[in-house]
């Protein structure tokens, strides 16, 4: 499972402007305009209850702001920095780059956020008017839990808040939101709105992809699936692929790619590259060379790496290691 070139367009840098008052369309406390944030989110009223913000948050220092909002139905896709967030007095949830969340609501909702400082924050965050999507949201996201990486759900409370790692078409959509350069106008919300209802359908089609996809594991399988798991993250270096990962372990490769994705909660493919990403962002803290994380990762076009690095973590591996750098000089 080498990391070969894919199609990926190239994708603009956030600028801070705002079309619509943050406040107003989520009625989040004034804090945030407080915090300095206000110059740093853009939202775009796409008419019939959607809205389209960007936000991109470099914060001096870690920061926690109060927020609330009416009932609503929105998708976040994180591509730079993390952030932790809490509703209703809930577990948090920490929303990092590379994952996606749901949020439906139907009572008023309040809790907190909190960015840290020491990566900038991006985001892209899309509220959807009820009716578009009343048959996917409410309770029918019970449908979807084995495929959701974290669930802070408050039932009692009507509200569904879970994340899941972000496909990558879905990273790619949200990132075109992001640099969309349209003046403002109908040429522009027709853009947006079109980009808005795609991410909303590559969720959750990401969401239900094997929900009927239903395979019985004995506990031996279960083990040789975790030990799949584990040589992935010792040997993520290696060239895999299916085959020869499910003779590895002694299953068969349907078994393998359905009970991987019931057990580990992504795709093997997606797992893989999940790994050689974090360890690349590691080598690169540490002051390694771009070229020589990107093989030593396992990415065989160095290309291709600093496309998936940027779609994961909205930054190129060159300009990450001189923002590192330039911190380790201060």
């Amino acid at each position: 499972m080498s990391e070969d070139n894919t199609h990926s367009r190239a994708h603009n840098t956030v600028r801070p402007y705002r079309h619509t008052p943050w406040e107003k369309v989520t009625e989040l406390s004034p804090e945030i305009i407080e915090a300095g944030w206000a110059e740093s989110i853009r939202i775009d009223d796409l008419d019939e209850g959607m809205y389209a913000a960007v936000m991109r948050v470099d914060a001096a220092s870690d920061k926690t702001i109060s927020i609330s909002g009416p009932p609503t139905y929105s998708l976040s896709v994180c591509f730079g920095g993390s952030s932790l967030i809490t509703l209703n007095d809930g577990p948090p949830m920490e929303m990092k780059a590379g994952m996606a969340a749901i949020f439906t609501s139907i009572t008023e909702t309040s809790g907190s956020y909190s960015v840290r400082r020491d990566k900038p924050y991006e985001i892209v965050d899309i509220r959807y008017q009820p009716e578009a999507v009343q048959s996917l949201g409410g309770e029918t996201m019970r449908r979807f839990g084995r495929q959701l990486l974290i669930d802070r759900s408050d039932r009692n409370e009507g509200t569904i808040f879970a994340g899941f790692d972000a496909p990558a078409d879905l990273l790619r959509t949200a990132r075109d939101i992001a640099a969309c350069d349209y003046p403002e106008g109908p040429i522009r919300k027709i853009y947006l709105k079109g980009l808005a209802y795609q991410c909303l359908a590559i969720a959750f089609s990401h969401l239900a992809s094997d929900g009927n996809s239903e395979i019985r594991l004995s506990p031996a399988d279960r083990r040789k699936i975790t030990t799949a798991a584990n040589i992935l993250q010792s040997h993520f270096q290696e060239d895999w692929t299916i085959p020869k990962l499910a003779r590895a372990v002694g299953v068969s490769e349907k078994k393998l790619k359905l009970g991987f994705r019931s057990q580990v909660g992504r795709t093997i493919h997606t797992h893989l590259r999940k790994i050689r990403l974090e360890t690349a962002m590691s080598m690169l803290e540490d002051g390694y060379a771009v070229t020589e994380t990107a093989y030593a990762c396992g990415f065989n076009n160095l290309s291709h790496f600093s496309k998936v690095f940027r779609t994961s973590y909205g930054v190129l591996p060159r300009d990450f290691s001189r923002r590192n750098l330039l911190k380790q000089e201060r």
